[in-house]
């Protein structure tokens, strides 16, 4: 015996919005939550307190170069034509320090003050030999005026001649040792030698502290000073991207510290070698850095522009379904609403997915895309349907 069919008035619920049909998966009271569907037009929309919103998260897109290599890693370091490294010249011990990590210093400005014996045996030999050299002008001043009145020998005078020119040698000799470590203008104060910085910047690496024994010749500098507002990239360039990269090429690029800042920076030197065990060539580009976000020794991600400036839009791959031989996103629209769309991906990387421009229901850069919650909203379109 067949069971009869009973229709239940208002089991299913057409009503017009916006020009469409949608389809109502609840009756006449709707619940919470509950999701209405429109197959044709492929849209979702939750109403306000659904629970599911809480799973949704969108980013905006963003529009940008569309790359031509895969995502590079990189290192940022200091600009060595921007850097000095401060060494001692002579054996000491530190006394006193004038600047500290993070400093910023101009040129001549003290750094550490160092007690050197050493230091103080160059001051006191320049005495020495201007001591010396006095008394040996005044021998030779003598002796001309006995040669000249031929009471001296010419032997004897050319002897004195050699004896003066070689204590004013000597005086020389002993005034550019000082120097060596000792800027122009620096008072002496016995045996105490100050370090200075040879540049204006900025303090970013220090070794010493009050009591270090120092020695000219060691591994490391005492100081390091540089200016920070240039810092070199260093990329591992993959052999099969050589051709890919040229002289003064933009590239962008992205550090951990600053996941939403995109920076620039210039190809400025491309090395002819390649290294044999990593099959890398390494390029060096010029980062700016006016605002001093970036610091040396951050590892960055690349990417390189192509050459005739094609744009792209820039999406995390976790807003991309995969529908068999084809990608959608979900694209918010009103509140509570979210618009499927097809797109045509150019080209994709561990961590992003670029779109080709141009392509037919795609994504506009500022367009805020689901990146956490798409497969819930594909299976509730799904259902609906």
């Amino acid at each position: 015996m067949k069971r009869p069919v009973i229709y239940v008035a208002g089991a299913a619920l057409a009503a017009t919005v916006a020009g469409g049909f949608w389809l109502a998966r609840a009756p006449l009271a709707e619940k919470p939550g509950a999701v209405v569907a429109a197959a044709p037009n492929d849209r979702v929309r939750l109403p306000a307190g659904a629970p599911q919103l809480a799973y949704i998260q969108t980013v905006a897109a963003v529009e940008q170069a569309l790359p031509v290599t895969d995502r590079l890693n990189a290192r940022i370091s200091v600009d060595e034509t921007l850097t000095a490294r401060v060494y001692t010249p002579l054996a000491g011990r530190v006394v006193a320090l004038h600047a500290e990590l993070g400093d910023k210093v101009k040129k001549g400005a003290p750094l550490a003050t160092l007690d050197s014996p050493d230091f103080g045996t160059a001051v006191s030999d320049v005495a020495k030999a201007e001591a010396d050299a006095s008394r040996k002008n005044s021998q030779l001043a003598r002796s001309r005026i006995l040669f000249d009145g031929e009471v001296l020998a010419r032997r004897d005078f050319e002897s004195a001649e050699a004896d003066a020119r070689a204590a004013r040698a000597e005086v020389e000799r002993a005034r550019l040792r000082l120097a060596n470590v000792l800027p122009a203008g620096a008072k002496v104060e016995g045996q105490r030698m100050v370090l200075r910085s040879p540049m204006d910047g900025l303090v970013a690496d220090r070794q010493v502290n009050p009591g270090t024994e120092v020695q000219p010749g060691a591994a490391n500098p005492l100081f390091v000073v540089s200016d920070l507002s240039r810092l070199w990239l260093l990329i591992d360039l993959p052999e099969k991207d050589v051709a890919t990269l040229k002289l003064g090429q933009p590239v962008v690029v992205s550090v951990d510290a600053w996941p939403e800042t995109r920076f620039t920076a210039t190809v400025a030197r491309i090395s002819p070698l390649l290294d044999p065990a990593t099959r890398r060539v390494q390029v060096r580009a010029s980062l700016p850095n006016p605002d001093g976000k970036l610091r040396p020794e951050m590892f960055a991600r690349v990417s390189v522009a192509s050459d005739g400036g094609q744009q792209a839009v820039r999406l995390p791959l976790a807003a991309l379904v995969a529908e068999g031989l084809y990608a959608v996103v979900f694209v918010e629209g009103k509140p509570g609403e979210f618009i499927k769309r097809r797109v045509s991906i150019a080209r994709q990387d561990s961590e992003f997915a670029y779109l080709k421009a141009g392509s037919d229901g795609g994504v506009a850069a500022g367009e805020k895309v689901v990146v956490k919650g798409a497969l819930l909203l594909n299976a509730e379109l799904a259902s609906g349907n």
